[in-house]
């Protein structure tokens, strides 16, 4: 997976910022890492004042 992710990110490097390389490569992480979690349903009462 991180060669895929070094791949994205080399072809996205002409376009972004560092910044914006680094916060999509977090991005990227938290995504593909999380298919494999249960995935918690929220109701919007939950976060609405």
């Amino acid at each position: 997976m991180k060669e895929k992710l070094a791949i994205i990110l080399n072809q996205m490097a002409d376009c972004l910022s560092a910044a914006q390389l680094k916060k999509l490569q977090k991005v990227l992480l938290r995504t593909l890492t999380a298919d494999g979690r249960p995935k918690e349903t929220v109701s919007n009462d939950r976060h609405c004042w």
